[in-house]
């Protein structure tokens, strides 16, 4: 996976002020090698929907990796609205929401990735 990373992305998730709402992804691998993505989207959806692209046919470490979605508000507060922890992050650290599922998808990203179904 390479993407660039989206300076502005990196200052709204900082706290600077925009026109609007933004959601933001933010991919750690670590698995294989450190790497980092940091993109934005108008929409919750086409940010799950780009994530249901990367991860069709290949799928995140569930020991290493991290993936969260930030919406960012034109305040510059945010939240994660949408996550993948992989077992070495602490979940609660950022969010108390369960395990993200892609859309189509039955059961979370996690669980695919650690072979859990």
């Amino acid at each position: 996976m390479r993407e660039r990373i989206d300076i502005e992305a990196m200052e709204r998730l900082a706290g600077k002020e925009g026109n609007s709402t933004e959601y933001i992804l933010v991919i750690n691998i670590e698995c294989g090698g450190m790497d980092k993505a940091i993109r934005r989207f108008p929409t919750l959806n086409q940010a799950l929907e780009h994530l249901k692209q990367l991860y069709e046919d290949d799928l995140p470490c569930a020991e290493h990796d991290q993936i969260l979605i930030w919406e960012v508000l034109p305040s510059g507060h945010r939240k994660v609205v949408w996550h993948f922890s992989g077992w070495h992050y602490d979940p609660a650290e950022y969010t108390l929401l369960p395990q993200g599922v892609l859309p189509g998808d039955t059961v979370s990203l996690y669980e695919r990735a650690a072979d859990l179904v």
